[in-house]
């Protein structure tokens, strides 16, 4: 059997679109039409059938498969770099990330930092970087231990 690697595939494609991930706020379902475009367009040049199950083309080497990230992972993984990156060195970036954390924690109304929580219980809130970064974080388990409260708006008004 003729059998090309998937590596032209990622560095003709993945690798193309990488730089531009972390920077947009796509949902998964966006990623999926995009995904299919890509291999559509790219597995009948390597010699496979571009209805072959997706989870043969992103499922581990180890167990057959042929090991492509999904684009939705990608980016979830880069922002989640950029995320901490920018935290870590307190710059102009991780200020306005630090804003737009308290932003959409004051929309929905909770005490405790807004990545613990469930995505799906504040769908309703407006999509952007920060709720993008929280739906990767929220369909993969991720969860943040933050031993001090930097990131937790409390009320400072008391009414009398």
């Amino acid at each position: 059997m003729f059998f090309l690697s998937p590596l032209p595939l990622y560095h003709n494609y993945l690798l193309k679109l990488r730089f531009q991930l972390p920077a947009l706020s796509l949902n998964k379902d966006n990623y999926d039409k995009l995904m299919s475009v890509i291999l559509k367009a790219a597995l009948p040049r390597m010699h496979i059938n571009r209805n072959t199950a997706r989870s043969i083309i992103h499922g581990p080497l180890l167990l057959g498969g042929m090991a492509l990230p999904h684009l939705d992972t990608v980016q979830g993984i880069d922002k989640l770099h950029l995320f901490l990156g920018h935290l870590r060195l307190q710059d102009d970036n991780g200020s306005l990330i630090k804003i737009d954390l308290t932003y959409v924690q004051l929309l929905c109304g909770v005490t405790q930092f807004i990545f613990n929580y469930k995505y799906e219980k504040f769908a309703w809130v407006e999509w952007g970087w920060v709720t993008s970064l929280w739906s990767f974080l929220s369909r993969t388990e991720l969860t943040f231990h933050i031993p001090d409260t930097r990131f937790v708006v409390t009320n400072g008004y008391t009414r009398t």
